[in-house]
């Protein structure tokens, strides 16, 4: 792929990665066939930020983990109420990593078998 579009990309959605995988997802953009660039374009990914929100007000029933599509541990987390609570506490700082390993493989997982 393009240099450049590789580098637009990564400087738009930025915030959705972890800083430590943006040199691996530059590689893996730049090693993706062209014909992929618009699939890889239009594939939604979750804010890190608005997960961390729904986290805060809405994670002891698993709405957090069912966002970022942690479906086992989202029901799980629901039938626990949280982990009494403290599951939810504890998720409230994890969730954003959690976001941008999610969206991370969503990425790497969904084109990886076309390169």
């Amino acid at each position: 792929m393009d240099n450049c579009r590789v580098e637009e990309y990564i400087l738009i959605h930025r915030h959705f990665f972890a800083e430590e995988d943006i040199p691996r997802l530059r590689q893996f953009l730049l090693d993706v066939d062209a014909s992929m660039w618009d699939n890889i374009l239009s594939t939604p990914l979750q804010d890190p930020d608005t997960v961390r929100v729904v986290s805060i007000f809405a994670g002891p029933i698993g709405v957090d983990r069912f966002m970022i599509g942690d479906i086992f541990l989202g029901v799980v987390k629901t039938v626990t109420c949280g982990g009494l609570f403290i599951w939810a506490i504890v998720d409230c700082f994890v969730v954003y990593k959690s976001t941008q390993k999610h969206n991370l493989d969503k990425i790497m997982n969904n084109f990886s078998s076309n390169l």
